[in-house]
């Protein structure tokens, strides 16, 4: 919004009580936008590496898995390409358990590839464009589609070749472009995706950094790293029936309130439109507080030695 404060989110964490992990990838970053960045992206790429996990929440106990979808609204030369390292932190889990999705896929190689990967997917694209050229003849559907997935609802297909159907898609997502990139895929607020669509706005441009110019320093090694212990997470979900995850009760009265408490303020200073975005806030918060949960947990019991596989996460 016009003349609002640009507000930082590493401004507002405790870096202590983020999982180590979360931290190696955030020390990556030279700048706050950059740290933005790269919170979001980890966060994105190791929500696909969390299987047979889920939370319920409303009065119907629906289930939701930790499956993030972002996008992340940036002018160019704005740092967003840093996002590119959560991808290569994932790709040490798709060696030994495909999900990669290409973003230049049409809605049938999509719905094929998410198929053919046990209904759990992650698609990252740091160029807008690649998405928005293929959304041009179908971005209706893809829109559909994709919020159907956010919600983990049934996605059918019927072609002359027969019908089929996806009853629980889980696709993790992470998009960077401008804002014209953006509306192609969530032409307005009142588009159903939007409110499902986690956006991060990043404002302003970076000076330019000299490390493009040369560097004596090879690529990082802390995205295979983080990613070789997202492997172990997710071997180790993937050796057991599906788990419960929860807040405490103490912890869903205390997120209760903050809702509360905010939803007035929200509604007053972005206006109706934006009703369902506030409401599904609490979704994307339990799924952003799964995943830290589970990285953090499973650094605790690697410590541990536990005494036999089923004992770690």
């Amino acid at each position: 919004m016009e003349g609002q404060e640009d507000l930082r989110i590493v401004e507002h964490l405790d870096m202590q009580k983020l999982p180590e992990s979360v931290q190696q990838m955030l020390s990556l970053a030279s700048t706050e936008e950059e740290k933005d960045i790269i919170l979001m992206a980890t966060l994105a790429g190791a929500s696909a590496c969390v299987p047979n996990l889920y939370f319920t929440y409303g009065p119907t106990g629906k289930k939701y898995y930790a499956n993030l979808q972002c996008f992340i609204l940036a002018s160019a030369a704005s740092g967003k390409g840093i996002a590119n390292q959560a991808l290569e932190m994932v790709r040490v889990v798709d060696e030994q358990h495909p999900m990669l999705i290409a973003g230049d896929s049409t809605l049938a190689a999509w719905y094929k590839a998410l198929e053919a990967q046990d209904v759990v997917g992650y698609m990252h694209e740091s160029e807008g464009s690649v998405i928005t050229d293929i959304w041009k003849s179908g971005a209706a559907n893809y829109n559909t589609a994709l919020r159907k997935a956010a919600e983990h609802e049934p996605i059918s297909r019927n072609r002359c070749k027969g019908a089929s159907e996806i009853k629980c898609p889980r696709l993790s997502m992470l998009l960077t472009g401008t804002f014209g990139q953006y509306k192609a895929l969530v032409p307005s607020v009142e588009n159903g995706y939007f409110s499902r669509l986690l956006t991060v706005v990043i404002k302003g441009t970076n000076g330019f950094d000299k490390r493009y110019v040369s560097s004596k320093v090879g690529q990082s090694a802390i995205p295979k790293i983080v990613g070789r212990e997202l492997l172990r997470i997710y071997s180790r979900l993937m050796e057991g029936d599906e788990r419960e995850w929860s807040l405490t009760d103490a912890q869903k009265e205390r997120l209760g309130e903050h809702l509360e408490t905010e939803y007035g303020t929200l509604m007053e200073m972005l206006g109706d439109n934006f009703h369902s975005a506030v409401i599904r806030m609490a979704v994307q918060i339990e799924r952003i507080a799964m995943i830290l949960t589970t990285m953090r947990a499973a650094k605790i019991a690697a410590a541990r030695k536990p005494r036999n596989s089923m004992e770690a996460l």
